[in-house]
C-alpha cells in the first residue's frame, strides 16, 4: 500500500494545468467551433455560465469556510444530518374523506400534511374537527393552504388543540397568510393594502404566545416558478416580499424576532437540478444578512424556514409519466440543498385530479430518496463543488441587483403597482418559451421524442394546479400574474390534429445516401411528430420511380424528401413534378439548391433552424387542419 508520503511525492512529478491551458486544450478539440456558443451557458438567470471550473473560483467566497448550521446558513441549519420533512398535499372536497385520506397516508409515511383548502371551506369548529379528528398534530405538523387570512380559522384550529390538550409549543406547520399572493394571484389586496397588513399584525400580536412554533405569514414565491420565472427572480421577489412584510408589521409595532418566528417561505423547484440546489442555498444566505441587518436579539431569527415544492411549469399533458422523473430531479434539488419540507406534486396533476395511484407514487418518490438513497444523512453535500459554489455566488449577486432595483421602486408592493414585477417576469418567460417554440429549448415528449400515436385524455381538468379560489377581486391595482405551463402551445397543437376528422400521415422518401437519408428521415419523423402526425418510414428506395409509387400509394398528405445535400439538385426536380398534385413536397436539411428551389416556388424545407412550433402550423393549414 502506498503511504501517504509516497503519494505526496508522486504529485511532484505532475506539473499543475491553470485554466488557460485546459481552455486552450478544449479549443483545440473543438476544431474551429466557437467556444461561447457550445460550451457556454447563457442562462435564464442572466449569467454566463463556464464548462468548467476550478479550486481559484471558488477562493475568495466569503462563507468558504463556513460550517453547516452557522451564519448565514447557505450550508443549510442542520449540523449532522439533512433531515426534511416529507410533505403530502391533500385537496379538501370533502372534509371526511381528506381526514381519511391524511390518516392513510400518515400511515405510509408521509410526515407532514399541507391541506389545500378550496373558498377557505372551514367556517365552524365542527369543521375544523372533522377534518382534523384523530389526527396527533403534536406530532404531525399540519399546514393549511387558505386564499386570505381569516382569524376565525385560528380560533377554530386553536380549539381543536385545546380540546384534545395539545401542547401549544408542539405545535409546528403553517397557515398561508399571504395578502401578498392574493395580490400576485388576483392583481389586488382582500380587504385593503392597509386592512390585510393589520390584520397580519394584529394575528402576530395576538396568536405569537398561543401558538409560538406555528408560521402564520407565508411568504409563497413558488407562484413565480410555476409562472416560469428565473431563479434570481425566485429569490429577489421572495427576499422582497419578506422585506415588506418586515417594514409594514415592524411599523405596526411587531418586532422583528417575532415576525421572523412565525415566517415561512415556499419555493418552487424546477426542472434546471444544480441551479435550484444553488438557489434555496443562495436564498438563504440573503435571507440571513437581510435579517441581520435589523439587530433581532436571536440570531435564530436570521435562519429561512423553507418549504419546497415541485414546479408545475415544465409538466406535460403527453408522455406524462416523464412527469415523475421530472419531479425527481426536483425533490433531489430540493433536498441536496437542505430545504425543511418538501412536497412533490403527482405527476397528472396538470390534467386531472390526482389519481391514487400518483399520489402513491409522489409519495413513493421522497420515501426512495429518505429510506434507500439516505439523502438524510448527509449536510449539504453539494459544499465545496467548484460548480455549485459558483452558481450560488451567482444567484446571490444578480438575485440582490435585482432586490435593490425593487427596493428603489419603494419595496414590493409599489413595484407590483408599476407592473415592474411582471413585465420582469414576462420578459424571462417570453425569452424562455420563444426557444422552447423553435425546438430550441427541449421539452421531451413534446418537442423533442414525443409519441405521435398517444392520445389526451378526453376530459382535462387543470383547476388542482391552482385549487385555492381566488374570487374576482374588485380592489384590483394591477394586472396578475398567471400559472402556465410551457407545453400548452406543442399541446395545443396535438389537440388540434387530434380533433380533426383523421390523422395526417407524413410519408419519408428516404434515397441516396443511406447515413444521410436515414438521420434526415428520424429528424423528419421526430419534427411532425410534435403535431401528433403519423410518420411512415422507408428503409431507402433504389430509384425515384420506385419511391414516387409507394408515395402515391400511401395517400400521404406530406412526403419528405430525406437524402443527401449533393443528390438534392438532381432528384427533387422530378419529385416535385411527379407528386404537386398528390402532397405537399417537403425537403429535409438546407442544400445549396433552397435558394434556386424557392425561386422555382417549392417553399417547403425543415431543418434543425426551422421555427418548430410556427413551421408545424404552417404546415396544419396547408393540409386543412
Amino acid at each position: 500500500m502506498m503511504s501517504k508520503k509516497d503519494n505526496k511525492s508522486l504529485f511532484k512529478d505532475f506539473n499543475p494545468v491553470t485554466t488557460e491551458q485546459w481552455k486552450e486544450k478544449i479549443i483545440l478539440d473543438l476544431k474551429g467551433a466557437d467556444y461561447q456558443k457550445k460550451l457556454v451557458w447563457n442562462t435564464p438567470e442572466g449569467f454566463a455560465v463556464e464548462p468548467y471550473y476550478m479550486k481559484k473560483d471558488i477562493e475568495n467566497l466569503s462563507y468558504k469556510d463556513i460550517l453547516p448550521g452557522e451564519f448565514p446558513y447557505v450550508r443549510g441549519k442542520n449540523t449532522k444530518t439533512n433531515n426534511w420533512l416529507i410533505c403530502q398535499n391533500i385537496y379538501v372536497e370533502d372534509l371526511a374523506e381528506a381526514n381519511k385520506k391524511a390518516l392513510d397516508v400518515l400511515s405510509k409515511g408521509v410526515q407532514s400534511i399541507l391541506f389545500v383548502l378550496k373558498n377557505d371551506s372551514i367556517n365552524s369548529k365542527g369543521e375544523m374537527f372533522l377534518l382534523l379528528d384523530k389526527i396527533n398534530i403534536e406530532k404531525t405538523p399540519v399546514s393549511f393552504s387558505l386564499a386570505k387570512a381569516n382569524i376565525n380559522f385560528l380560533e377554530f384550529f386553536i380549539a381543536f388543540i385545546e380540546t384534545n390538550k395539545y401542547q401549544a409549543e408542539n405545535i409546528k406547520g403553517f397557515i398561508s397568510f399571504d395578502p401578498l399572493t392574493y395580490l400576485n394571484k388576483t392583481g389586488g389586496f382582500a380587504e385593503s393594502e392597509q386592512a390585510d397588513f393589520e390584520q397580519i399584525s394584529i394575528i402576530l400580536k395576538e396568536y405569537h404566545s398561543r401558538l409560538p412554533n406555528y408560521k402564520f405569514i407565508h411568504t409563497n414565491t413558488a407562484f413565480y416558478t410555476h409562472a416560469g420565472a428565473s431563479s434570481v427572480q425566485d429569490i429577489a421577489f421572495a427576499l422582497s416580499m419578506g422585506v415588506e412584510y418586515i417594514s409594514r408589521l415592524t411599523s405596526l409595532g411587531v418586532d422583528i424576532d417575532t415576525i421572523s418566528a412565525h415566517m415561512q417561505f415556499r419555493f418552487g423547484i424546477s426542472n434546471s437540478y444544480f441551479m435550484q440546489i444553488a438557489k434555496l442555498r443562495a436564498a438563504r444566505y440573503l435571507w440571513a444578512k437581510i435579517v441581520e441587518s435589523y439587530a433581532p436579539a436571536s440570531q435564530e431569527a436570521t435562519k429561512m424556514c423553507l418549504h419546497s415544492e415541485t414546479a408545475f411549469y415544465r409538466k406535460t399533458n403527453y408522455d406524462s409519466y416523464v412527469n415523475m422523473l421530472r419531479t425527481t430531479t426536483e425533490a433531489m434539488s430540493a433536498i441536496l440543498a437542505g430545504t425543511d419540507s418538501l412536497s412533490v406534486h403527482t405527476f397528472d396533476i396538470n390534467y386531472k385530479k390526482p389519481s391514487d395511484f400518483s399520489e402513491r407514487i409522489a409519495r413513493n418518490q421522497q420515501l426512495v430518496i429518505k429510506e434507500e438513497a439516505s439523502f438524510d444523512k448527509v449536510v449539504d453535500p453539494a459544499a465545496g463543488s467548484y460548480y455549485i459554489e459558483t452558481l450560488t455566488e451567482s444567484l446571490i449577486k444578480e438575485a440582490w441587483n435585482l432586490f435593490l432595483q425593487i427596493e428603489e421602486k419603494g419595496g414590493y408592493v409599489n413595484a407590483f403597482k408599476e407592473e415592474f414585477i411582471q413585465e420582469e417576469t414576462k420578459r424571462v418567460v417570453e425569452n424562455r418559451e420563444i426557444k422552447i417554440a423553435k425546438g430550441r429549448e427541449n421539452i421531451l415528449g413534446t418537442n423533442q421524442f414525443p409519441n405521435a400515436a398517444e392520445k389526451t385524455e378526453t376530459e382535462r381538468d387543470s383547476s388542482y394546479m391552482s385549487f385555492e379560489e381566488y374570487p374576482q377581486n374588485s380592489n384590483k391595482i394591477a394586472g396578475s400574474i398567471l400559472i402556465h405551463r410551457a407545453a400548452e402551445p406543442f399541446e395545443k397543437l396535438r389537440r388540434k390534429t387530434e380533433e380533426s376528422e383523421k390523422t395526417p400521415k407524413v410519408f419519408m422518401f428516404t434515397i441516396g445516401h443511406p447515413a444521410m437519408r436515414s438521420a434526415r428521415s428520424q429528424f423528419s419523423a421526430n419534427f411532425f411528430a410534435c403535431a401528433g402526425f403519423n410518420a411512415i418510414d422507408n428503409k431507402g428506395f433504389k430509384n425515384i420511380e420506385e419511391g414516387i409509387i409507394s408515395a402515391k400509394e400511401s395517400n400521404a398528405e406530406i412526403v419528405v424528401v430525406c437524402s443527401s445535400d449533393d443528390e438534392y439538385a438532381e432528384i427533387l426536380p422530378s419529385i416535385f413534378e411527379a407528386l404537386k398534385d398528390n402532397a405537399v413536397v417537403v425537403v429535409a436539411g438546407a442544400p445549396a439548391c433552397t435558394d434556386e428551389l424557392k425561386a422555382k416556388g417549392k417553399h417547403n424545407f425543415i431543418n434543425v433552424k426551422s421555427p418548430l412550433l410556427e413551421t408545424l402550423e404552417q404546415y396544419q393549414n396547408l393540409i386543412g387542419i
